[in-house]
């Protein structure tokens, strides 16, 4: 299996935020076939017991677009409950058993916002 590292725009503490993860670079593969169901949880270091936050395609976390192509949404309130530094996370798809980890890795930072209120 491939492995994808990512690294994406900012979260901005306190704003919703989205971002389009596209393996297009192997368009032969179906990575998020339909009615995959696909989980995530970001975590400041991998050691952490607790994650930020969990998103998955049942919660509205994460949205199958293609069979390459998912997005991957925080609302505000989430972002408002991150600390500012780096957050990391992986994905896994849920709907095989046993669990299949898909290989994509992404570190965002997080900041906080010039202009508040």
């Amino acid at each position: 299996m491939n492995e994808y590292i990512f690294d994406g725009p900012d979260i901005t503490i306190g704003y919703s935020y989205r971002v389009l993860i596209d393996l297009q670079s192997d368009p032969e593969t179906v990575y998020f076939p339909t009615g995959c169901r696909l989980k995530l949880q970001m975590r400041r270091q991998v050691a952490d017991i607790e994650p930020l936050v969990t998103l998955t395609t049942e919660n509205g976390g994460i949205t199958r677009i293609t069979d390459t192509c998912i997005r991957v949404a925080l609302t505000a309130s989430q972002t408002g409950q991150f600390p500012e530094g780096d957050v990391s996370f992986d994905i896994v798809r849920t709907d095989v058993d046993p669990v299949a980890y898909i290989g994509i890795k992404m570190t965002l930072g997080v900041s906080q916002p010039y202009t508040r209120g």
